[in-house]
């Protein structure tokens, strides 16, 4: 038996469907030509072409989808066949001999982004699994584009999955996108649950850094930014001296990161900008429960601003002024704060030597 080529799906004719109620023959059409667009760019190896034929597709479909004449039929239509498509051949990827390159299902899920239609909510929590950064990055991008549109019954089912992702994520820009939905979440009865979540989410972070499984990253202080917010608005001391400790934890940990270990300078930027944000919310927290309570002077964001040769070991010595050592008690190891000495942050790598020898 001879085989036969199969052909390829002829193209929709789109100026024409675009302004029709879509029925069913047009949807056919339509579906089996994004099928094998889709497959063709997931099987592409090279960047550069992966690039120009995922921008193609991009800006053929968008254009067409954001038209003045395109019908609600049209747009509803063509989001729920992308996404259904989507989501039947990632699901079938594993299972192929060629699996599908990460760009090529980050390029369609920007499509499936920029429609902002809450039926692509599964293919972003599908991508949010992805083994590669890109597609957890654009999946996380889309949930939050469609956060708002939400039912409460979605939120309880996604909640749960973000803090397992969150709890784990090594990519920084991935897990700000991830905080960024569970922010804006967190309104009405849903609040309470979101902050818990994002409790959780930390702790877990914390624990990560412990081990040395995990980094911090500039989303964590975010984290416990809005927790201490939310902390210094409950009108609670016991709930604003927890994160205080959690707080103080972090902030071992970026200094330590930042000081201890040489980053690269990309990062460290970053490590910086953490320490900022989490030493602002830390002495904040501190004076809501005891105005009168002692900060370091100079504090370890002042330090790590004015630099120089001593940069780390003074940044050290602010540190401690928090933490204390088992000589001199910090700010967090008095009353009514009494965390332990160090805050029970085991510290792996000797730091450097302060100028007054401690």
């Amino acid at each position: 038996m001879v085989a036969v080529a199969q052909e390829a799906p002829v193209e929709p004719n789109w100026a024409v469907i675009r302004r029709s109620p879509f029925a069913a023959i047009d949807r056919d059409t339509a579906q089996r030509w994004l099928e094998a667009t889709i497959r063709q760019l997931w099987a592409v190896g090279d960047v550069r072409q992966a690039q120009n034929l995922g921008l193609e597709f991009y800006n053929k479909i968008m254009s067409h989808y954001r038209a003045d004449d395109a019908t609600p039929a049209f747009r509803d239509g063509l989001a729920e066949i992308l996404a259904s498509t989507f989501s039947d051949l990632y699901r079938a990827a594993p299972d192929n001999s060629q699996p599908p390159r990460p760009l090529g299902i980050s390029l369609v899920l920007m499509v499936l982004r920029d429609f902002g239609q809450p039926s692509a909510l599964p293919c972003f929590r599908a991508a949010m699994e992805d083994p590669t950064a890109g597609p957890r990055f654009v999946g996380a991008e889309g949930i939050l584009a469609i956060q708002g549109e939400l039912t409460d019954q979605q939120w309880a089912a996604l909640v749960p999955e973000l803090q397992q992702i969150a709890s784990r994520e090594s990519n920084g820009v991935v897990l700000d996108r991830v905080s960024r939905i569970l922010q804006a979440g967190a309104t009405g009865t849903r609040a309470e649950t979101i902050a818990a979540a994002l409790r959780a989410i930390l702790d877990a972070r914390l624990a990560g850094f412990a081990e040395g499984n995990l980094e911090p990253q500039e989303a964590d202080g975010e984290i416990v930014d809005w927790l201490g917010e939310r902390a210094g608005n409950a009108d609670d001391n016991a709930v604003r001296i927890e994160t205080a400790g959690r707080a103080g934890r972090l902030l071992v940990h970026a200094c330590d990161t930042l000081t201890r270990f040489e980053p690269k300078p990309h990062y460290g930027q970053q490590l910086e900008e953490l320490i900022i944000t989490t030493e602002r919310r830390l002495e904040a927290l501190v004076q809501s429960v005891q105005p009168d309570a002692t900060i370091p002077d100079p504090t370890v964001r002042v330090v790590m601003f004015e630099g120089g040769p001593q940069r780390d070991a003074r940044m050290e010595s602010a540190l401690l002024g928090w933490i204390g050592t088992p000589d001199t008690p910090g700010t967090l190891n008095a009353e009514p704060f009494n965390f332990p000495v160090g805050l029970g942050v085991t510290r792996t790598k000797a730091a450097a030597t302060a100028p007054d020898g401690t």
